[in-house]
């Protein structure tokens, strides 16, 4: 058995994790703002492309219009970063689902699959855009210090190869 001293691959990616959840605790929130709606909006057309597919073969409207709305909503997010796009997503996270389930005949496992989506719509609407992308930055910002102090320390931690 060998023992090593320290990992500088989790030191590293330790204190890289730290500067980051400081800078998302303290850093420009609108150069955040425009990265996460860049993200978000590369994320939402990538993710509805294979279902608008899929729902275009099944000839599911319902499920055609959605992903097309998601897909729409996707490329104003990557152009617009406003209050007036986060409300109407607020709502659309909200009209979609709700339709879905009062048309849907399992109205009980619809409910639950939609449900996070409600939830997440309502927060938008209730909070505010701004409320809502403060408080999760700072949040990323918490657990991206918690996580990068826990691989410092584990950098320390001396390992055992067994040969």
């Amino acid at each position: 058995m060998k023992k090593f001293g320290i990992n500088f691959t989790n030191l590293i990616v330790g204190i890289l994790l730290i500067l980051l959840g400081i800078f998302f605790c303290v850093g420009n929130t609108e150069l955040l703002t425009k990265i996460i709606f860049i993200t978000i909006g590369l994320i939402m057309i990538i993710t509805n492309i294979y279902p608008l597919v899929e729902s275009i073969n099944n000839k599911d409207n319902m499920s055609i219009i959605y992903h097309v709305i998601e897909i729409v909503f996707g490329i104003l997010f990557i152009f617009v970063h406003n209050t007036a796009i986060c409300i109407l997503v607020g709502i659309l996270l909200i009209f979609i689902p709700v339709l879905s389930i009062v048309l849907s005949k399992n109205k009980n496992e619809t409910a639950l699959y939609w449900l996070p989506s409600i939830v997440l719509g309502v927060l938008i609407l209730i909070l505010g855009p701004s409320t809502i992308g403060h408080v999760l930055y700072v949040i990323l910002g918490v657990l991206s210090i918690i996580f990068g102090i826990i691989s410092v320390l584990s950098s320390f931690y001396k390992q055992e190869i067994i040969k």
